[in-house]
């Protein structure tokens, strides 16, 4: 077995590793779990010029919130954006 590290998968891999997740969950969770679409969103804290200071890109899928990134500038920083 070869372990590989993509910085740049194809589509057609990400594709594969998508399927075979969909495959394995058929058979142990209800239907309605296993097409749910993923909600993929952004939440923006913005200054009063309307610049974005910080947020937060995130995916919403089977009743979770992942967080993938989460930013603040320095202007940011200590006001309570972020709480």
């Amino acid at each position: 077995m070869i372990i590989e590290l993509a910085v740049a998968p194809s589509a057609e891999d990400l594709k594969t590793l998508s399927e075979g997740i969909q495959s394995f969950n058929r058979l142990h969770l209800p239907e309605a779990v296993v097409s749910e679409p993923d909600n993929q969103f952004a939440v923006f804290a913005r200054n009063e010029d309307g610049d974005v200071v910080g947020g937060v890109r995130a995916n919403a899928f089977w009743n979770y919130c992942i967080i993938e990134l989460l930013w603040l500038s320095e202007e940011a920083r200590g006001g309570g954006v972020g709480a």
